[in-house]
């Protein structure tokens, strides 16, 4: 109430492996976050309903186990009904170049790397308040390439490469891929809960 001059102290919510991402309709707020071990990640969304006052979680990512990842994060949105939309990607390919863990990612932060995994493309939504989440649904017709990703100091990065916008009716998932024309193009879907 008085333009930013004073805030409130930080306060820790949850414990996660990587990127984050954050929505908010009429009060409710949202975060979605990775939990689990270096080995075996899935994807929670955590809610609040009274200011950060008290959160719940629950796992959206469903019986799906998601490879370590610390840079390509999930696109969340909700609806002013409260519906939570999700998109997601998974790693669809399991060669040992592309298999990471903390200290192989590390060790690529210096110099960069092209990423050699393929990729799929999955969304899946809540109409609880983030209670639960339907089953992931895969979205993308064909594997999506790491190489075809924006490239930034040597590396491919993808943190924006993937979002969702939502109404009350319809979730609009985006993403990006290369079909074999070879121009990478945003493509999307319209899905009605």
């Amino acid at each position: 109430m008085d333009g930013g001059q004073t805030f409130g102290e930080p306060t820790p919510i949850l414990e996660t492996w990587g990127p984050i991402n954050s929505a908010s309709a009429n009060g409710s707020f949202s975060i979605v976050y990775r939990v689990g071990t270096e080995d075996e990640q899935q994807l929670a969304v955590s809610t609040t309903v009274d200011n950060g006052q008290t959160w719940q979680s629950a796992i959206a990512s469903g019986d799906i186990i998601l490879a370590f990842e610390a840079d390509k994060g999930p696109g969340i949105s909700m609806a002013p009904d409260g519906t939570i939309d999700l998109v997601f990607y998974v790693q669809d390919s399991t060669t040992e170049e592309c298999v990471m863990n903390v200290e192989r990612w590390q060790q690529t932060l210096p110099f960069g790397r092209i990423d050699p995994c393929q990729y799929d493309v999955f969304y899946t939504y809540s109409s609880d308040g983030g209670l639960s989440f339907s089953d992931p649904l895969k979205l993308n017709q064909q594997p999506i390439r790491g190489e075809d990703f924006i490239r930034s100091q040597g590396g491919s990065q993808v943190g924006s490469h993937l979002s969702v916008s939502s109404s009350d009716d319809f979730a609009y998932p985006v993403w990006i891929e290369t079909p074999a024309s070879g121009k990478t193009q945003v493509v999307g879907i319209k899905i009605q809960r």
